[in-house]
């Protein structure tokens, strides 16, 4: 599990807190805000790797050690989510839970040990939606195409000046993908070649900004920082050319895991999805 990146603090002004948990693919994540001008600021950040989604291409079914592991993490959650005083406090799963067929019954089993708490599987449509409105909360204006990626799925919404206009849930998350192709990057490029090629529209956004979102893109952007030196380790608003992003893509597609855990910048945890 990830340490938190804030301490504890007692609720000593009495200011509104929020608690929401991200139960996805690949990790769950607990944050805590509190409310300061009508703002929220983030008091508590926790993640735990689980992996949910491995496996699932075949089985169907959530993987079961991820399962198991997920019951804990969860009531840690719930007590630090309690102990903080946040109210609201909801669960919100995504693409494994969503997909699985025993996706209901760890829902059901979730619910049994945190009654009080809302549990809420999201469809694909509503990952893009709110992908998207934390995009434009901090880039008001963005214009060309959100790419949302995590464990099991890949959202993609097209933005005019602000406005949010189609958008469409895939299969490629990063687990999933992997489950999906074997493991072998050219059969995973054929995968996601075919499954980009199905949404009609992204036809028109050719040439428009990208806007990347998820722990993967966030990896990228870290060994990019990393190897070109760049003065700065400020992920957000990080702004790559095409030119080089193709570059880094082709340099982590083709190296070994040996070659990939000596880039600076290489998150290990991130090198088994």
């Amino acid at each position: 599990m990830q340490a938190a990146t804030q301490p504890y603090r007692v609720n000593r002004t009495g200011a509104p807190r929020a608690a929401v948990v991200d139960l996805g693919s690949n990790s769950v994540r607990l944050v805590v805000y509190e409310t300061h001008g009508g703002l929220p600021v983030t008091i508590f950040n926790e993640k735990a790797v689980l992996r949910l989604g491995r496996g699932l291409h075949s089985t169907g079914r959530l993987n079961e050690e991820g399962v198991a592991q997920a019951m804990g993490v969860m009531a840690r959650f719930n007590a630090v989510a309690r102990g903080l005083e946040a109210q609201p406090f909801e669960v919100l799963a995504t693409a494994a839970v969503r997909d699985a067929t025993n996706g209901p019954d760890f829902v059901a089993a979730l619910q049994a040990r945190m009654p009080e708490v809302p549990i809420r599987i999201l469809s694909g449509d509503e990952e893009a939606a709110y992908g998207s409105a934390g995009l434009l909360s901090g880039l008001p204006e963005a214009d060309g195409v959100m790419a949302d990626i995590g464990g099991g799925s890949l959202e993609l919404v097209r933005l005019v000046d602000g406005v949010r206009h189609e958008a469409v849930s895939l299969p490629l998350g990063v687990i999933r993908l992997a489950d999906r192709a074997g493991g072998d990057v050219a059969q995973a490029r054929l995968i996601a070649q075919a499954e980009l090629e199905a949404v009609d529209w992204l036809d028109g956004v050719s040439g428009r900004d990208l806007y990347l979102v998820g722990g993967a893109f966030r990896a990228l952007a870290r060994i990019q920082i990393a190897r070109t030196g760049y003065p700065l380790n400020i992920i957000h608003h990080y702004t790559i050319t095409r030119e080089d992003a193709r570059e880094l893509c082709g340099t982590i597609a083709g190296s070994p895991r040996k070659a990939l855990e000596r880039i600076p910048g290489a998150p290990r945890r991130r090198l088994d999805d």
